[in-house]
């Protein structure tokens, strides 16, 4: 497990993890600003200082 909400990864508290690439195990939709993107099977993520929290949920409305 590269996340876990709330950052409990012993890598993520060391500030070790800054770059990830999530493979998913099948292309899904995007969504960025509210406005739909092409489908992916991946996602390439980037941590950055004072950055803004980011959660993604089954709870999503555009799913």
């Amino acid at each position: 497990m590269l996340f876990r909400e709330g950052g409990h990864t012993p890598l993520r508290q060391e500030g070790r993890l800054q770059r990830a690439i999530l493979y998913l195990e099948r292309p899904l939709p995007w969504h960025l600003d509210g406005e739909p993107a092409p489908e992916r099977d991946r996602a390439e993520l980037t941590l950055e200082p004072r950055a803004f929290r980011m959660q993604v949920t089954g709870a999503c409305p555009w799913t």
